[in-house]
């Protein structure tokens, strides 16, 4: 079974797997592959850096469970999780075909300088939150 960030339990709205994380299949593996695809984006899960105290997977949880997603700028990579995420996938051959060309770089193989700047201003912005402070560097 899988559970948040991996998987989302499913409320009435998503018909008769209400109040599981549903059975395996495209929604369910592509929603675990859009998480992971985030994780490696971001060097972290999904709401791993924010902090609700003793609630905070609980709250992770409902968060997942209405569909309230951290935020996705409109880069590809993103673009990619953001459907996996609302289960646009049909099947995951659909998810495999996206990356062909979904690997961060331009034309000419290099990194899309967009994409390094976004992700250098999030790690600038883990630092100056402190979370780099409070890693275990054992």
């Amino acid at each position: 079974m899988l559970s948040e960030p991996f998987g989302r339990l499913l409320d009435r709205d998503d018909g008769a797997d209400a109040g599981t994380y549903g059975k395996a299949g495209a929604r369910t593996e592509t929603f675990a592959i859009g998480s992971i695809y985030y994780t490696l984006l971001r060097g972290h899960e999904p709401y791993e850096i924010e902090s609700w105290g003793e609630d905070h997977f609980f709250t992770v949880a409902e968060k997942f469970q209405r569909k309230e997603f951290p935020p996705l700028s409109d880069d590809t990579g993103d673009t990619i999780t953001r459907k996996c995420w609302d289960g646009e996938y049909q099947q995951v051959s659909e998810l495999l075909a996206e990356f062909g060309g979904s690997d961060g770089q331009d034309e000419s193989g290099c990194e899309s300088q967009g994409l390094l700047k976004r992700r250098k201003e999030e790690c600038e912005a883990f630092i100056e939150s402190g979370v780099v402070e409070k890693l275990d560097r054992h």
